[in-house]
């Protein structure tokens, strides 16, 4: 890819973001619900440690734990299910045909305006879950490597959730209406992706299968490593979010070009 083809991507990136900073209420409006979410967070995790012993807990502390879920809600809730919504909305509406024609890919144009709307959010949503965090259940401690790793992991699960989004948004030209699949991708994102509950706190059979779900490797793989740093965790988080990473590519990709395929058959 040319530096032209990044700039162009970029570009993309940055008017969305700007759409969005564009409704600041609504941004602003996350604040109180982050907030709210740390809040229960730490009394439910306090009330079942003082009511528990501590070997149930895989040796993490309420701060490690209340941290994690603060990680997962706000990386999660920062990236809204628009992508699925506006790509099934483009098939539905026959606008795919004409976008699909513009100098552009049109996966990477909506992954580009996928993290430029998620972006904003982000901003504002992890600093105000971290000062919320600290205020409940005090700091957590933490290296530069963490975070680092932490970060890479939180964008290769942003890309594997777009993927996803991206899959379930082409279905459209196979189902009439995509919103339940959209909403059990968001139920098993809660259940399954460490949105309530850390993986590592699942009983050890369960805890396994779930950490193989591709779930887990969206947020909660580096939520998990910014609280509780373990270089041989992190390689393996790395490899397993890969895999997903190759696997849903792959599907996209294949749902695309056969949808695009009919396109060109059916005339638009």
């Amino acid at each position: 890819m040319t530096y032209i083809s990044l700039l162009k991507y970029w570009t993309i990136a940055v008017v969305h973001m700007r759409s969005r900073l564009t409704y600041r209420t609504a941004l602003i409006a996350e604040i109180p619900i982050i907030i709210l979410r740390v809040w229960i967070s730490s009394h439910f995790y306090q009330a079942t440690y003082n009511s528990s012993t501590p070997d149930q807990f895989a040796h993490l502390s309420v701060a490690a734990v209340v941290w994690s879920t603060m990680f997962v809600q706000c990386f999660n809730t920062a990236s809204s299910r628009s992508a699925a919504k506006q790509i099934d909305k483009e098939v539905k509406t026959g606008t795919l045909a004409y976008s699909i024609n513009r100098p552009y890919s049109y996966i990477l144009y909506h992954y580009a305006a996928f993290l430029g709307r998620t972006l904003p959010a982000l901003l504002i949503d992890v600093p105000v879950g971290m000062l919320a965090a600290w205020y409940f259940v005090g700091p957590i401690s933490t290296s530069w490597t963490a975070l680092m790793c932490g970060l890479c992991l939180m964008l290769g699960g942003y890309t594997l959730n777009f993927l996803f989004e991206l899959s379930i948004g082409l279905l459209a030209f196979y189902i009439e209406d995509t919103s339940s699949l959209i909403w059990l991708y968001s139920k098993a994102i809660v259940f399954f992706g460490g949105f309530m509950i850390p993986l590592e706190l699942f009983p050890p059979s369960l805890k396994i299968f779930a950490q193989l779900l591709p779930f887990g490797q969206l947020y909660a793989s580096a939520a998990q490593l910014i609280v509780a740093w373990q270089p041989a965790t992190c390689l393996r988080f790395a490899v397993l979010q890969l895999i997903w990473l190759i696997i849903a590519g792959l599907l996209s990709r294949h749902l695309f070009n056969k949808g695009i395929k009919n396109v060109s058959l059916q005339g638009g």
